[in-house]
């Protein structure tokens, strides 16, 4: 039987889908690039349709623990209080993820958060930070060549020059699901995921066991993103 993957890279660093986190913690140091193109208006950097450039480093320290640090890239990002001058902004964000040490019901449990060290971590031309901190809270279950995840994030709601957060507060679910490829090629992982505003689509695809692609997109953004990743 097909299994879904356990360590998949969400576009954003963690361990997950395309933007929700799954319960599990990777076993391997991975270094991701993801690059997002598209106008997501409700949460898009002020007036930017080039939305982001992201490079992840996402490393477990443990079983049970994975942190990841990372460099947003916002071409078109405009600050509000300075919109005379030239665009740009640059984003350091980072993750913590801790898994529990039991299983429920077949549950893997997990809670983490973005950006724990600076809530305000997106930087404007002039020094102002913006941005937000988020929680969560998630529960992932495999069922045959389904991964099932559900979860609930905390936050504040997005203002107007704010930096978009991987979710809004409230319920977050996705699916994985394997799928057999002829010839004895690796299987495509089928995604989507709801993060609590819009749902995307996509796939993810191991042409090598070092090497992951994967695409994505939805409400008008298209995302794509390549990982490498190699054991501790």
């Amino acid at each position: 039987m097909n299994v879904p993957d356990q360590d998949g890279m969400a576009l954003a660093g963690w361990t997950g889908l395309l933007r929700v986190p799954t319960a599990e913690v990777r076993p391997d140091l991975a270094l991701g690039l993801a690059w997002q193109e598209g106008s997501d208006p409700p949460l898009r950097y002020a007036v930017t349709q080039r939305v982001n450039r992201h490079l992840v480093l996402c490393v477990p320290l443990w079983s049970w623990l994975e942190v990841g640090i990372g460099m947003l890239q916002v071409p078109g990002w405009i600050d509000p209080l300075v919109p005379a001058l030239p665009a740009g902004a640059v984003h350091r964000t980072s993750h913590l993820k801790l898994r529990a040490p039991w299983s429920p019901g077949g549950w893997s449990l997990a809670v983490g958060v973005f950006d724990p060290l600076s809530a305000n971590g997106l930087v404007g031309l002039d020094g102002t930070r913006y941005g937000m901190g988020t929680a969560y809270a998630v529960g992932t279950r495999v069922l045959g060549a389904t991964r099932l995840t559900l979860g609930w994030a905390t936050g504040d709601p997005w203002r107007p020059g704010q930096a978009a957060a991987p979710w809004w507060p409230g319920p977050m679910a996705g699916l994985e699901h394997a799928v057999a490829l002829p010839l004895g090629l690796p299987d495509v992982r089928l995604l989507a995921d709801w993060n609590g505003r819009s749902a995307w689509a996509g796939l993810r695809w191991s042409p090598a066991s070092s090497v992951t692609l994967q695409v994505g997109g939805g409400d008008g953004v298209v995302s794509a993103s390549c990982v490498g990743r190699t054991p501790l």
